[in-house]
């Protein structure tokens, strides 16, 4: 079978259709699908020739980290994420020509890890390695991303749509990454046990896509452990209520300021403004 080295204007149509449908899985605020997560766990214990795995559920990434300080064993399972993102890229790269190849790096891979990891999950994992390091705890990367890897599975979607045919054993465990991605949030998986997240309960952004919430946290996990951050930049929760006291500060002082002097308090209060996210003044 010849590669693939042109897409027709459906093909192409598929890019956007795949691109957004895992642009919304990696920001999704829905809880997690347990049943299918844990029948996804279970496969990649199986897969790794150990018993099915207890479950044990929590409400942020936070909660994840402190809850898998207690096990000293290494975690399982991105070996075998590893694995299966080296076999789909080789088997995809095989059957597509250079343009293809590129066509889907840029519109869906790309797009999609701007918008869910750049944006999103990239500011959410230096705030739990701060929390965590502020805590004086050890830092230990997340054994296994899901609903965050949504622009790989996304990428290999997409290939497989407009005609990449992986071989039978990648494409079974390629699925269950794919379940993963669309049931739950990362997980640690050890010998005999998966601490398993849940998704984000609010995720917050600006026109841009940037993480913001000038009210509350940018993104709200369900124990109400959270990130929060104006236009994209990450900042404490005492920096923005601070922030905002200022600005009210600032309309007081406002008011009670003759017309000819009001300028300064005006450029001070919209300088205010634009880092709260609030429209002029």
């Amino acid at each position: 079978m010849g590669k693939i080295d042109h897409l027709s204007d459906d093909q192409i149509a598929t890019l956007a259709k795949v691109r957004d449908e895992y642009i919304a899985h990696g920001l999704s605020t829905e809880p997690a699908d347990r049943r299918r997560a844990e029948a996804a766990f279970a496969r990649v214990y199986e897969h790794l020739n150990l018993p099915r795995p207890r479950i044990v559920w929590v409400d942020s990434p936070m909660a994840a980290h402190l809850a898998h300080a207690q096990f000293p064993s290494a975690p399982h399972g991105k070996k075998v994420s590893d694995q299966v993102q080296h076999r789909v890229g080789d088997q995809v790269r095989s059957q597509v020509g250079n343009l293809v190849w590129g066509q889907i790096a840029d519109r869906v891979w790309g797009q999609i890890a701007d918008d869910v990891w750049k944006q999103v999950w990239s500011l959410v994992e230096d705030h739990v390695r701060d929390e965590v390091g502020a805590s004086k705890l050890e830092w230990r990367p997340v054994g296994l991303l899901c609903q965050q890897i949504a622009a790989w599975v996304g990428w290999a979607t997409v290939a497989i749509e407009i005609g990449v045919q992986l071989r039978s054993d990648t494409a079974e465990t390629f699925g269950i990454f794919r379940d993963l991605c669309q049931s739950t949030g990362c997980a640690y998986m050890f010998a005999d046990t998966v601490i398993a997240c849940e998704r984000p309960a609010e995720i917050h952004r600006d026109e841009r896509g940037r993480l913001h919430n000038e009210s509350g946290a940018a993104v709200l996990f369900r124990d109400g452990w959270g990130v929060h951050a104006i236009h994209g930049v990450r900042v404490s929760r005492e920096y923005r209520n601070a922030l905002a006291r200022c600005a009210e500060s600032l309309a007081l002082a406002y008011s009670y300021t003759p017309t000819y002097q009001r300028a300064e308090i005006r450029a001070a209060l919209n300088a205010a403004h634009a880092l709260l996210g609030l429209p002029p003044f």
